[in-house]
């Protein structure tokens, strides 16, 4: 994959990641589309934007911290397929 392919592996991953879950016995909790809620805190953080329920979250939320605490900066340097596994 390539940098213009990120959008194809957020859609993959969401295949497995995408929906509302509260598993108590989870130890990551309250997630949504596979981003649990003290990754959004921290999200909200640094843009300076209040705390909230991270069943809040937005696709233009989760698809940036997708690219820039997952994605980057290891995935666009390797190989196709790697990329994508190691996302």
């Amino acid at each position: 994959m390539t940098v213009a392919n990120f959008p194809r592996a957020l859609k993959l991953v969401l295949v497995d990641e995408g929906g509302l879950d509260d598993d108590q016995p989870d130890h990551g909790g309250r997630t949504a589309h596979g981003i649990i809620q003290r990754e959004y805190d921290g999200f909200r953080a640094r843009h300076d934007l209040p705390r909230q329920d991270v069943w809040k979250i937005t696709p233009a939320e989760y698809t940036e911290i997708y690219h820039d605490r997952y994605w980057m900066p290891w995935c666009d340097r390797l190989p196709a397929g790697m990329d994508y596994a190691f996302f």
